[in-house]
């Protein structure tokens, strides 16, 4: 008999296979030394996720894939005929093509496509509407994210676990499903999901965001407010930070404060990795880790070298720097959807339909006020990019004078002679000192013979 006035039972982690989830890949979305994708759901969203972080950065999901409809409960939840799950693409023009155009793309490694456009909608109806999609391919092929802080699975890693009430939310760990379990979260919506009511669960919480693409894009506060980059990279690898380097950048509800504990809880290990190691798919990576976790472990903090001075403590923009992007003006018998530049289109054709001039003019204002503050966003942007990219030239150039290099191709091959090209930073300005160091003794022995 199911409890519900306590945590319910989940199952057990499984065995580690080498692909717990389906790999994807597609090509609207690869990159360098691209991580694979998989296709993933988390509450009421669909998303497109690495399937492991990507090398440098944190940034785990690709593309919030599907727009939900005000007041339409088939848009959540929805299942084909077959029992699939359906969702629909929209919203916003550029922003839903491009989720279309990487759903078109996406295959397996076998060359087969997971999901199957079921209906296209005419062009120009009101949500921006492109099509449903149906998913194909099994749930346990499924990419999962914790319900509660909202860190995704990973490819080297366990499975997370699946409550078993409502058998449609996942956790990283024992201690989030006992976080969830409160009124507020998980407890006052496990029974409702049991029941088939996700568009009654979604309605209560409204966890989806139909703006995500901005939110998370390029100009979006979610971005900008981010702390990413190489250098965030060198200083995890550096501070031996295992949750990041395996998992990346967590992705919680909007309503939920995240934990300050890492997340999965850091276990220990008897095989020289540090506690909560998980295989970050990179093995020079996951060999350096080990290396400066058995420093560490024997009081030699100072034998990793340090950063260099030229990478910052943080390279996001700070809050204060961010200008407002404005909220559009309310108006009687507008339904907002959350999009905020689809919802923009619709207010104006909205107004103009019942002849709302005033209210028209102050949309006017504000859709011109939004113009600026994107623009000033974007310069922002291309302000830290030009950062680090200064940063990044400063680091190399250093590294090449030391090695007396001036390609990347000879600084491999002098600095990375057993192949280990990719390690981190800190590790070879450790290995540049020892040379160094061996370099000088031999000098000074031949000094001292000579004289």
């Amino acid at each position: 008999m199911m409890m519900h006035s306590s945590p319910t039972a989940m199952c057990s982690p499984s065995p580690v296979p080498s692909d717990p989830f389906r790999i994807l890949s597609s090509p609207p979305c690869d990159i360098p030394f691209n991580p694979g994708l998989a296709l993933g759901r988390h509450h009421a969203s669909w998303f497109l996720v690495y399937a492991r972080r990507p090398m440098i950065q944190s940034q785990r999901v690709v593309l919030c894939l599907n727009f939900l409809v005000p007041g339409d409960p088939n848009s959540v939840e929805a299942r084909s005929p077959s029992g699939n799950p359906v969702f629909t693409v929209g919203g916003y023009g550029v922003a839903a093509r491009k989720v279309l155009d990487a759903l078109r793309g996406l295959r397996d490694e076998n060359g087969h496509s997971p999901v199957v456009l079921t209906e296209q909608y005419a062009e120009g109806n009101e949500y921006g509407l492109l099509a449903d999609v149906e998913v194909l391919i099994p749930e346990n092929e499924l990419i999962q994210a914790c319900a509660h802080c909202g860190t995704w699975e990973t490819q080297y890693g366990p499975r997370f676990l699946r409550c078993g009430g409502c058998k449609s939310r996942w956790y990283c760990s024992a201690e989030c499903q006992q976080d969830d379990w409160k009124l507020r979260y998980h407890k006052g919506e496990c029974r409702l999901l049991h029941e088939g009511k996700a568009f009654e669960v979604e309605s209560r919480r409204k966890l989806h965001n139909n703006g995500w693409y901005f939110d998370y894009g390029a100009h979006g506060d979610q971005t900008l407010l981010e702390d990413t980059g190489p250098h965030t990279y060198e200083r995890a690898v550096h501070a031996n930070d295992v949750s990041f380097l395996a998992y990346g950048r967590r992705y919680p509800p909007h309503d939920v404060v995240p934990p300050t504990t890492p997340r999965p809880p850091l276990v220990r290990r008897s095989d020289g990795y540090p506690p909560g190691f998980v295989p970050t798919g990179d093995t020079r990576v996951d060999s350096t880790i080990r290396h400066l976790h058995a420093l560490k472990a024997h009081a030699r903090q100072a034998a990793g070298a340090p950063l260099p001075e030229t990478y910052p403590v943080s390279d996001a923009v700070p809050a204060h720097a961010i200008p407002v992007f404005p909220p559009l003006p309310a108006a009687s018998g507008f339904v907002p959807t959350g999009d905020p530049f689809l919802d923009q289109s619709r207010l104006c054709a909205h107004l103009h339909a019942q002849g709302m001039e005033a209210e028209h003019d102050a949309l006017g204002k504000v859709t011109a006020a939004r113009q600026e503050s994107i623009e000033e966003r974007e310069r922002l942007d291309a302000e830290r990019w030009e950062r680090t990219r200064r940063l990044m030239y400063a680091a190399r150039e250093e590294l090449y004078e030391e090695y007396g290099v001036s390609s990347p191709g000879e600084f491999v091959a002098i600095a990375c002679p057993d192949g280990a090209g990719g390690e981190s930073l800190a590790k070879l300005q450790d290995r540049l000192r020892e040379e160094q160091g061996r370099a000088s003794q031999a000098r000074l022995e031949a000094s001292a013979q000579a004289a």
